[in-house]
């Protein structure tokens, strides 16, 4: 059970230890909360075999041999998102996961957190109209907003001095609206 966490932040982890007297199969769920928004997501992290479950959506069960496991499950708000950190090259059409030009679904526009230069790439392969990009604190709250985004393969937009967090950035098409969850680390 976990109970009142202090200056909580949806960056925190929070360490679940757990002592098996004998092998067999454990199970963490929610049974209740309080004072948590509906925004707020709830993982699982096995950090051994590096997977997220996502608690509400159903109970995490995993079977465990005889002994301690202090460090292996994480109770985390966020799935780790590639970040982009190491990835400075432009957009390349030799990417394209259609080369022979069949018709396929349209791939939407995404987005990525370059840390080392405090920008956000929009990649749009498909050359989509993007009317606008908003970022967004868990809150709702719009903080940063992109407006008049050239129509091209690979865009980089400047990102202000926020603190580290998890944020929804939202791409405004013509057709609908794109979220995506970002963890802007600094």
């Amino acid at each position: 059970m976990l109970q009142g966490v202090p200056d909580f932040a949806l960056d925190q982890t929070l360490l679940l230890g757990v002592k098996i007297n004998e092998e067999g199969e454990i199970l963490i769920k929610i049974n209740k909360l309080e004072n948590v928004g509906d925004e707020v997501d709830i993982f699982i992290k096995d950090v051994d075999e590096n997977t997220y479950h996502d608690l509400r959506e159903a109970e995490f069960s995993i079977s465990l041999k005889k002994g301690e496991f202090p460090e292996r499950l994480v109770l985390v708000f966020a799935e780790e998102l590639e970040t982009g950190t190491d990835d400075d090259k432009p957009y390349d059409d030799k990417d394209d996961p259609n080369p022979d030009g069949e018709e396929v679904n349209p791939i939407d526009p995404d987005v990525y957190f370059l840390k080392n230069s405090s920008e956000l790439i929009v990649r749009n392969p498909e050359l989509q109209k993007i009317n606008k990009i908003t970022l967004h604190s868990l809150s709702g709250q719009v903080i940063q907003q992109h407006a008049e985004i050239p129509t091209q393969k690979e865009v980089r937009l400047p990102v202000r001095g926020y603190s580290s967090s998890v944020y929804i950035v939202k791409m405004h098409t013509e057709n609908k609206i794109i979220s995506k969850k970002l963890i802007l680390n600094r």
